[in-house]
């Protein structure tokens, strides 16, 4: 139930407890005092009642010398105590008979004499009855009653100490109003409650200035707060934040800016993710087709590199075959068509590795567009990542989960940002050997041509080969040299084909990579109602 009160309602049930504890603190404070003011005029008259048996043991004791006769000690005894007086003058001593005789009565010296058995106080205590009995028993006591101070006035609480004295068979007693004692409690409970209303005003006057204090920061209850920031917690971001117009410095007017600056952060992390996954499954599509392309283009390379180690040992051929020239034309004759036919394949596969190029070099643009949209992505997601870190940030600890997972975003963005440098950077090397192997590919087709010139005019002047033989050895070897060449540049495109390969296949990894980021990302941003 208290729960469910408003803060007003809290704090003036707070102030009306304190209140009444303060008021019922002071009043028993109070009615301790009372008690102990009226224990302490007991006292007063005990020790003044206490006082006169010394008085009347002295009478006593020359009774019993016999100095003076009992009637005469007695009367001795009641004119000494009469002289008594306490209260400034005011109270006495009273002696009452055991029958219930007035004995003595200073102030109303009339009633000495008289029999008081039967009488009572105002509140029907029959007093001297009671004082017959405490003689009867030996008794000492006192006694509450009400009894006016003069004639004819209202009567008031008076004690009186009542005390037998055996001896003479006397109840020796005194008496005290209350009357001062009840004024000074009246009083004080007055000035209590008095003080107590101005305390109460006081705390209520603050109470309010702080409910209006803690309403204005907070904007509303403090359990409406709290509903709130339970709902964005639980990433419900379409709740309605109520508050009051005009103040935007307050905590639901901060949550509600929080709550949609959250709202369009999550909005962009959930469309770039959208985005970052489309774009990964581009990326992975065209890694996969450039992936085959590039298996064709090393099986190729592959097939160019043995049609290379051939022709290189065809020119070795060729050589040994110039040396035997001058003992055998018809040999050489022969010899001389194979070479010709071999460098018609040797153009034809120049020829298809000059249209393998071309293919690898389109190809690679295609894998550095792909590798640009990759490093823009990651770009993007890293940015975004890091604004998403700074809101969480702003929240504190209803931010931290987001933090978390917008640190490992950025990380992820990071990480595929410097892949792409790193594929790029490959993909550059590739361009380059495969423009090398492009203009090795020429000087070898060129190369080719020549031969073919060579040896039609060969074939042409056989009957000059003879003469001309050492001249022909050495343009042999020249051409064995250049054929090698071509042979290594065959083999540097076949490893910077294989190499090509391996690097298309970790694009691919990337590209997995990062739809799998996306798809964190968009799992992490769909917890929250938009």
């Amino acid at each position: 139930m208290f729960t469910n009160m408003s803060l007003s309602r809290r704090l003036a049930s707070l102030v009306v407890v304190a209140m009444v504890g303060v008021v019922l603190l002071g009043a028993s404070s109070l009615w301790l005092l009372r008690s102990h003011l009226i224990a302490a005029e007991q006292r007063r008259i005990i020790d003044v009642v206490d006082s006169t048996t010394a008085v009347l043991d002295y009478f006593h004791d020359q009774e019993v010398a016999g100095r003076l006769s009992s009637t005469d000690a007695q009367k001795s005894a009641l004119a000494s105590l009469r002289k008594t007086r306490f209260e400034h003058g005011k109270n006495y001593i009273f002696v009452n008979g055991p029958d219930g005789s007035v004995l003595l009565s200073p102030l109303k010296p009339e009633s000495e004499g008289v029999n008081m058995l039967g009488k009572k106080t105002a509140d029907g205590i029959l007093l001297w009855d009671v004082m017959t009995d405490m003689i009867k028993q030996g008794e000492a006591r006192v006694v509450p009653y009400k009894w006016p101070r003069t004639p004819g006035a209202s009567p008031e609480q008076k004690l009186s100490y009542i005390r037998t004295y055996v001896p003479w068979k006397w109840a020796v007693g005194a008496g005290i109003y209350l009357t001062a004692v009840n004024e000074a409690y009246a009083s004080g409970l007055a000035w209590t409650l008095g003080i107590g209303l101005v305390i109460l005003g006081l705390i209520v006057a603050m109470s309010w200035k702080t409910v209006r204090s803690v309403e204005a920061q907070l904007g509303g209850e403090p359990a409406y707060a709290v509903s709130i920031t339970r709902a964005v917690a639980e990433g419900n971001l379409t709740v309605e934040v109520q508050r009051k117009a005009g103040n935007e410095s307050s905590l639901l007017a901060s949550m509600n800016a929080m709550k949609e600056q959250l709202r369009g952060i999550l909005g962009q992390v959930r469309n770039n993710a959208a985005q970052a996954a489309s774009g990964s499954a581009e990326l992975s599509a065209t890694a996969e087709q450039m992936a085959a392309t590039t298996r064709s283009l090393d099986e190729n390379a592959n097939r160019q590199k043995a049609g290379a180690e051939t022709m290189a040992a065809g020119m070795t051929e060729l050589s040994a075959s110039i040396t035997e020239v001058k003992s055998n034309v018809r040999n050489v004759e022969r010899r001389v068509e194979a070479v010709v036919g071999l460098t018609r394949v040797g153009e034809d596969a120049e020829t298809g590795a000059r249209a393998a190029m071309d293919a690898i070099r389109e190809s690679t643009n295609l894998m550095v567009r792909a590798i640009q949209v990759i490093g823009e992505i990651a770009r993007q997601t890293n940015l975004l990542s890091l604004n998403a870190a700074i809101e969480a940030a702003k929240a504190g600890d209803m931010g931290k989960g987001f933090a978390v997972v917008a640190e490992e975003v950025r990380k992820l963005a990071e990480r595929s940002s410097a892949s792409a440098k790193e594929v790029g950077h490959l993909i550059e090397q590739s361009n380059a050997s495969v423009e090398e192997g492009t203009r090795a590919f020429q000087a070898s087709g060129q190369a080719l041509t020549n031969i073919a010139a060579e040896i039609r005019q060969i074939s042409g002047m056989v009957k000059e080969i003879g003469a001309s033989a050492e001249e022909q050895a050495r343009t042999g070897d020249e051409v064995t040299r250049r054929v090698e060449d071509g042979a290594a540049g065959a083999s540097h495109i076949a490893n910077a084909t294989h190499e090509l390969t391996t690097v298309v296949e970790e694009v691919a990894h990337t590209a997995a990579d990062l739809a799998r980021v996306a798809e964190s990302l968009s799992e992490a941003s769909s917890r929250f109602r938009l």
